[in-house]
């Protein structure tokens, strides 16, 4: 692709600005697929105030291109599609045609992906028909999902590509907070989604295993006895030995304890082993900041200790705790993460457009 800057000075500026426009989008790339795997992770397994585990950071960017590559899969047919259609839809104007075909393509299918890429064996696994039919047995909420989630979709979408293209310079930091907020409510809601599969698969497991359904009741296996000790009985006297024959010649081990050797008045006693010394009158140093525990982790302790339910159900789980989860405490740093860069990577893209326009 050719690109007709005007100038020398231009040009410069515009490659400088392509360069740090790739490692700001790449590492935004990275920290959003991150954010979107532990949420919908955290989510999936019932915790309300998801945590955000302290990992190296190789593990998380490998986790994160991974969640990257699966997402390449599940998208790669809008591509095709857009191609196929380049003649007859949007002919002049490729990014638009692209995103207009990309987005329903990732409405419809990108849930059904990432949760088939979760349960299956296989991370590349973007189908799996255990995902289809516990989908189907949870059809009403999955109506509702794609119900709420498409007037999100467009209405993000619009302000995206108002953001980026238009010359109202100031619709991009609302664009790039809708953007941010409907990633982690997107996360929030596909986890969920796992949720009530996880919770539907076993509801029916346990409604095999009653009692009253004989047809499905497991036979039990007859256990052989075994031979059991009492640790606690009387040990058994040992036989004696036969008394030795006349003329045979016998041996008999007899242990004598040898009597300590008396020392002189001169020579100290031998230190006793086990008299501790006095402890020095010092005060205790003071916790530091770093080695204080976190009330929230004391707490979560507390609870596990007296076996209370740390995550209890939602009551809507399409509803609760879902649309306000980006203004939760422990999602506030992420949050200003995406917007940080997002914003960034948006800015720098505006000025190369201008440079090109120019």
């Amino acid at each position: 692709m050719l690109f007709a800057i005007s100038g020398a000075g231009d040009a410069i500026l515009f490659v400088v600005t392509l360069a740090a426009w790739a490692v700001v989008s790449v590492y935004l790339l990275v920290l959003a697929a991150r954010t979107y795997v532990v949420v919908l992770q955290g989510t999936a397994g019932g915790i309300d105030r998801v945590e955000w585990p302290d990992e190296p950071t190789y593990d998380w960017i490998l986790t994160a291109l991974q969640f990257l590559g699966v997402s390449a899969i599940i998208l790669m047919p809008a591509g095709f599609i857009s191609r196929a259609l380049a003649n007859t839809f949007y002919p002049d104007n490729t990014a638009l045609r692209y995103l207009l075909i990309l987005g329903p393509f990732a409405w419809l299918f990108f849930p059904i992906g990432i949760l088939s890429s979760s349960s299956a064996s296989s991370r590349w696994a973007v189908l799996s028909a255990r995902t289809l039919l516990g989908l189907l047995r949870i059809a009403p909420s999955m109506i509702v999902f794609y119900f709420v989630t498409a007037p999100l979709f467009v209405g993000v979408g619009a302000l995206g590509y108002l953001g980026l293209s238009s010359p109202h310079w100031y619709v991009l930091p609302l664009s790039v907070f809708a953007m941010s907020a409907l990633w982690l409510i997107h996360a929030r809601l596909v986890g969920r989604l796992g949720w009530l599969i996880h919770e539907q698969s076993r509801a029916a497991a346990k409604s095999i295993r009653k009692p009253g359904n004989k047809e499905q009741r497991p036979r039990k296996k007859r256990v052989k006895a075994i031979a059991a000790e009492d640790p606690w009985a009387d040990p058994e006297e040992e036989e004696a030995p036969p008394p030795a024959r006349s003329g045979s010649m016998a041996y008999r081990i007899v242990e004598v304890e040898e009597p300590r050797p008396i020392l002189p008045s001169y020579v100290e006693p031998p230190p006793d082993p086990y008299e501790l010394s006095a402890p020095p009158d010092e005060p205790e140093p003071a916790p530091s900041e770093a080695s204080r525990v976190p009330d929230e982790r004391v707490e979560r302790e507390i609870a596990l200790r007296r076996r209370e339910p740390p995550n209890p159900p939602p009551a809507y789980p399409l509803w609760s705790g879902v649309y306000q989860f980006p203004l939760y405490e422990n999602c506030r740093k992420p949050l200003v993460y995406l917007l940080l860069f997002g914003a960034l990577s948006g800015a720098m893209f505006r000025m190369m457009m201008d440079l090109y326009a120019s």
